[in-house]
């Protein structure tokens, strides 16, 4: 393997602990709460970014809040908008509620 393979393997290695790190912060500050829902967490918990990393989203616990799997679907489907900062004030918008 040559040198920019090794370079670029560490680099990704890097970047998944750094992730795993922010992800066990922002479990310990959501505890065991869907921040959309508020219901209890049970398996399978999700960390949604609230900007997109495609959108210049960072891996970070002001951008990731812990969600469950339901609420992930809601907020990919654009029917709940989440904005503002998972360290601080979260906004969560439910569009057509009655039609959930």
């Amino acid at each position: 393997m040559g040198i920019t393979a090794e370079l670029r393997k560490r680099k990704q290695r890097d970047r998944t602990n750094a992730y795993r790190a922010v992800c066990k912060l922002v479990d310990a500050r959501d505890g065991s709460l869907c921040r959309v829902c508020a219901l209890p967490l049970r398996q399978g918990a999700h960390h949604h970014h609230i900007v997109n990393r495609s959108l210049g989203g960072k891996d970070t616990t002001e951008n990731l809040v812990l969600v469950c799997p339901s609420c992930h679907v809601l907020i990919h489907q654009k029917r709940v908008l989440v904005s503002g900062s998972g360290d601080g004030h979260l906004a969560v918008l439910w569009k057509g509620r009655d039609t959930l």
